[in-house]
């Protein structure tokens, strides 16, 4: 019985110490291009990577971006902020939110 018990346990820890693996391998939850008919209900933070919002994409949240460009032209209901980086805004873009630049251009 005590056998029984404790290979029980064993399998138990190692089905829950690989749960978390799985979480970890999975594919990223947010793609860098917000699409025609696309819409985020959250915040977007980017690392070395760059953000295309295009024309009827929506993102409702806070957009960070770190050492990339962001291209606007969907909308953008919440605050930009980019740190060493490049901001474009077409002629179809609405940023409704403050826009902050560090080291980086507007256009």
């Amino acid at each position: 019985m005590k056998k029984k018990r404790l290979f029980l346990l064993l399998i138990l820890s190692a089905l829950f110490l690989l749960l978390p693996a799985g979480t970890a391998l999975a594919a990223p939850v947010f793609d860098t291009i917000v699409a025609d008919g696309d819409v985020i209900d959250n915040d977007v933070v980017l690392f070395d990577d760059d953000l295309d919002v295009q024309t009827g994409g929506v993102i409702n949240g806070d957009v960070t971006i770190f050492n990339g460009d962001a291209t606007i032209n969907g909308t953008v209901n919440g605050e930009v902020v980019i740190f060493d980086g490049d901001l474009f805004v077409g002629e179809s873009g609405d940023l409704n939110g403050d826009c902050v630049l560090f080291g980086g251009a507007v256009d």
